[in-house]
């Protein structure tokens, strides 16, 4: 059942901006900036095999992605968000809530792992019953464990994942200074793009701090930098191919969450 609500709702959005009202492109574009959403669109566009899928009109590998997507180097966010971010990433059908059954629809229904099935006395207090309903609820809901994105209706959807959107901005950063910036050492690259490290002290033999030097510095940046840069190309590497935020190779898990075939 398609959902005929007025709003639509998008799972990734920020708490108090998941639903948008229909028919509103500026409101869409503006709730769901800097979202999950906004920075798998900055991915692609970062994406070489991406851009040369573009440049093909969709042919190639990628092409599933760009029937999606579309020409990310084409539409500004703006007007990304509402031709092809709404249609791709809200929620194609409402979304489940408590409802009162009646004695009809009593005969059909069946508890599962997604729903229970409770008898509400109503000859008790209300303080009663929200204990006891929370006491049910602790023993069969996952709470912060519950991957709700695993029960999107969304036709992309998105990856229970910790990595923090804070943490793609600089990934996507430490990538683009690199890309433009091939003969830098590896510590510029890092500095010019954001990172930041604690750079204070090393022990030495005797236990005791020293600060140091400006060489070592720029090895340790250079290490972390490098570690950026792996998972960046990671990060952008799975958008291409439909699974974000995901800054590792994928498992054939991380494929089923989104809703793909694993490659043979």
């Amino acid at each position: 059942m398609e959902n005929e609500e007025k709003t639509d709702f998008f799972k990734g959005g920020r708490p108090g901006d998941r639903r948008i009202l229909r028919g509103d492109p500026d409101r869409t574009a503006v709730k769901l900036k800097k979202t999950p959403y906004y920075w798998w669109y900055k991915c692609l566009k970062q994406s070489e095999s991406y851009k040369a899928c573009c440049n093909s009109e969709g042919k190639g590998i990628l092409s599933a992605v760009y029937e999606d997507f579309g020409d990310v180097f084409k539409w500004p966010w703006e007007l990304w968000a509402e031709k092809y971010g709404r249609r791709i990433f809200v929620e194609r059908k409402p979304l489940p809530k408590v409802e009162l059954l009646t004695r009809q629809s009593m005969d059909s229904a069946r508890p599962s792992k997604l729903n229970l099935i409770l008898n509400v006395p109503l000859t008790v207090t209300k303080r009663k019953l929200l204990a006891d309903f929370r006491n049910i609820l602790n023993q069969h809901h996952d709470g912060r464990d519950l991957d709700v994105n695993r029960h999107s209706t969304s036709k992309r959807p998105l990856l229970k994942s910790r990595v923090q959107m804070g943490m793609v901005e600089l990934l996507l950063a430490v990538y683009s200074e690199r890309k433009y910036n091939k003969n830098l050492p590896l510590w510029k690259v890092g500095e010019n793009a954001g990172v930041k490290i604690a750079f204070t002290h090393n022990s030495i033999p005797e236990g005791r701090p020293r600060i140091l030097t400006i060489e070592e510095e720029k090895r340790r940046m250079a290490i972390v930098t490098s570690g950026y840069l792996k998972k960046a190309r990671w990060l952008i590497e799975n958008a291409e191919i439909g699974i974000f935020p995901l800054t590792r190779e994928p498992t054939a898990i991380d494929y089923l969450k989104a809703r793909l075939n694993p490659p043979k």
